[in-house]
């Protein structure tokens, strides 16, 4: 009984962070201010003349139009894009009959999956916003 209970700790423990990690990161997406492609450009210089050329990181909400000359298609949908992820996933039964040291017979059925394909591809794209047709910021889907 003492097993169980050491292990139910650990595995509170373990959702306990994950749960915070994943608060964290809907707080960031949630609380990411509208941008324009200017205004990011005019903050990275601002940011690159303080400390210097390096890593910014900041959640922000981008709205404009992707222009690519040479766009993905789709796999499923032979659609344009920049961006796509596909996963085919059999999921199946198998029956055994398996045999114990005492000689008798058990059937088991296991659900089993294997991954057929799995396929992801993203092409840089600039993104120029309505308010300010002359920027332009190469962005790269993540």
């Amino acid at each position: 009984m003492t097993i169980f209970g050491v292990i139910l700790l650990g595995m509170a423990i373990i959702l306990f962070f994950v749960y915070r990690s994943q608060t964290h990161k809907a707080f960031n997406l949630q609380s990411a201010q509208p941008s324009t492609t200017g205004g990011l450009e005019q903050t990275a210089l601002a940011i690159a003349d303080d400390i210097g050329k390096g890593n910014w990181r900041e959640y922000v909400k981008v709205w404009g139009q992707i222009e690519c000359d040479r766009p993905l298609m789709s796999p499923l949908k032979q659609a344009p894009c920049v961006a796509y992820q596909s996963t085919v996933i059999w999921e199946y039964e198998e029956t055994r009959t398996v045999k114990d040291k005492d000689g008798n017979t058990k059937t088991k059925t296991e659900k089993r999956t294997e991954t057929i394909s799995s396929d992801r591809q993203s092409i840089p794209f600039p993104s120029r916003m309505k308010q300010v047709r002359s920027k332009s910021i190469p962005m790269q889907p993540t």
